[in-house]
């Protein structure tokens, strides 16, 4: 699927509350629902990339993480590139040089590495600084804008739907439980769940004309033609 326009989390939110089952339903609820739709069904285009405009400081082999991260592209370390960390001490540096002080020690490489854990990010560095290049989840970024800092999402109205349908599930659940609904409401809910968001799948899995043609180029270059033999393959590879 290409990438879509941003809209604003705001519009399904809209659309829910239309209907006064879920005139209890709160925006900061809907954005938890969000949270959890895009990690269970995975959305890429949602997710932005972004640079720490300032270093982070590391402070006794450990640094915090901004507010909005949820993956690594890039870490830097006093301006070197840091690879994953694979040592069964990682995060816990003090203690570990405390009982073994003879012992060969991660600040002696030249390789800073890294392991990320909860909101914090450790080192094989006690102190200096960090740069990071990292996935966010996109937001509205305009700080004159009332929806600052609010997630945005693909202006796709089959995603739109898929997510809807989502959070009103969610809602019911809790609606039913507390024996508001029956469960004929839900089970519809359900449903239509389960239909859109297969739907949506099958839509995110389509090729754009790019992509079409770049695979047929791929293709046709790399299946012989019928009379290869014949020709001696003289024209085999040509596009």
């Amino acid at each position: 699927m290409a990438k879509t326009k941003w809209t604003n989390l705001r519009v399904v939110a809209d659309k829910i509350l239309r209907d006064p089952i879920f005139i209890g339903l709160n925006f900061e609820t809907v954005i938890d629902y969000f949270i959890d739709f895009i990690t269970v069904v995975g959305v890429p285009e949602l997710f932005d990339e972004k640079f720490t405009n300032a270093e982070i400081p590391i402070v006794n082999y450990r640094a915090t993480l901004p507010d909005d991260f949820l993956e690594e592209i890039t870490v830097q370390v006093d301006h070197k590139i840091a690879r994953t960390a694979t040592d069964t001490y990682f995060g816990n540096y003090e203690e570990y040089q405390n009982t073994n002080p003879n012992e060969y020690f991660p600040d002696k490489r030249t390789e800073p590495s890294y392991k990320i854990k909860g909101g914090y990010i450790y080192l094989s560095k006690k102190d200096g600084n960090l740069l990071l290049k990292y996935r966010c989840i996109a937001t509205e970024t305009d700080e004159t804008s009332e929806d600052y800092g609010i997630p945005l999402m693909p202006d796709d109205p089959v995603f739109i739907l898929a997510l809807q349908s989502y959070i009103e599930v969610q809602f019911l659940k809790m609606l039913f439980r507390a024996g508001k609904i029956n469960g004929q409401v839900l089970q519809l809910a359900q449903q239509d769940y389960a239909w859109n968001v297969g739907r949506y799948e099958t839509h995110s899995r389509r090729l754009t004309y790019g992509d079409m043609e770049s695979l047929s180029r791929q293709f046709k270059s790399i299946l012989a033609r019928n009379n290869e033999f014949e020709t001696r393959f003289k024209h085999l590879g040509n596009r």
